[in-house]
């Protein structure tokens, strides 16, 4: 299954600190503790989202909790998709000003 998200990156601007509070496992708030700047933590959580959003259209089921569904960055900086701790597809994420998320389930 296949799963796409589009945001604009202004958007959570004002609010990426509290959307990561919800939004980010253990796991990805600890990357995301280690970025260097405003704009770098905006796109990962802004990639966060998005990326849970594709994973949720792909499953296709609705009140998945964000914080179950991982993506975590290994140290090349590819992104990887967790369900329940569980590797369970293919994420892509890019952005300039958009940010877009493409999942692919196995």
């Amino acid at each position: 299954m296949l799963g796409v998200d589009i945001i604009n990156l202004d958007r959570i601007k004002e609010s990426y600190s509290s959307l990561a509070d919800r939004l980010l496992s253990k796991r990805e708030y600890l990357q995301y503790q280690k970025l260097d700047n405003i704009k770098q933590k905006i796109e990962y959580v802004g990639g966060r989202f998005a990326s849970k959003e594709a994973f949720i259209k792909a499953k296709n089921q609705k009140n998945i909790p964000y914080k179950d569904i991982e993506i975590l960055s290994d140290e090349n900086g590819k992104p990887h998709l967790y369900y329940l701790e569980k590797e369970v597809g293919e994420v892509s994420i890019s952005h300039d000003g958009y940010l877009v998320s493409v999942v692919l389930l196995k």
